[in-house]
């Protein structure tokens, strides 16, 4: 009868480090921030409560809406920012979406959104599923824009020059925010800030 040997599974300690990504838009940010209001009528269909009709559209409060401000900073979702980082492994050979998912994180909830004020636009966009016909989305543009990114990642498993590669694909391939590449648009790409820029 044969013997079976058992091997004990190594595990090396988990080594981590801090540092910035700076991204640079190379074409408009588009945010388009689930408005408020909405947020509240899925809640009162979920408990039934009647609707009190259809009310006056204000475009400018809608505008504002669109994006996310903290006093004077406008911010933009950390969760994005990791999405765009992870999709772009389909265009990386070998690359693993798990495995790059685990490699490294985005600090915070939202990170501060730098450069221009945003401008309002109109855009004409599918009405919904319900509807075969169209209306008008009013979302914000960011023209100049930068973000620096926080990051925690296991060097381990990532180093710096791959995650810069990483947010590098993401910006050209992916994008971030409303009408980005990876949603058959132009908007939201970005690229790895070069030193001093």
């Amino acid at each position: 009868m044969a013997k079976t040997q058992e091997q004990a599974v190594k595990i090396a300690a988990i080594e981590t480090q801090r540092g910035t990504v700076k991204i640079v838009g190379d074409t408009s940010l588009i945010c388009n921030r689930f408005p408020p209001e909405q947020i509240e009528k899925i809640k009162n269909k979920g408990m039934r409560r009647s609707g009190q009709g259809k009310k006056t559209r204000d475009l400018e409060a809608e505008f504002h809406e669109s994006y996310y401000k903290n006093g004077k900073n406008y911010l933009f979702p950390a969760t994005g920012l990791k999405k765009a980082a992870v999709s772009a492994c389909r265009f990386i050979d070998g690359a693993k979406m798990t495995e790059i998912r685990g490699a490294f994180h985005v600090l915070g909830d939202f990170i501060t959104l730098k450069g221009e004020e945003p401008i309002r636009r109109e855009d004409i966009v599918p009405a919904g599923k319900r509807s075969n016909g169209s209306t008008v989305a009013i979302r914000s543009e960011f023209k100049n824009w930068s973000i620096e990114i926080p990051v925690r990642y296991n060097v381990n498993a990532i180093s710096v020059e791959q995650l810069v590669n990483l947010f590098n694909v993401a910006g050209f391939g992916v994008g971030i925010g409303a009408w980005r590449p990876e949603c058959n648009g132009s908007f939201g790409m970005f690229h790895v800030a070069k030193r001093g820029e």
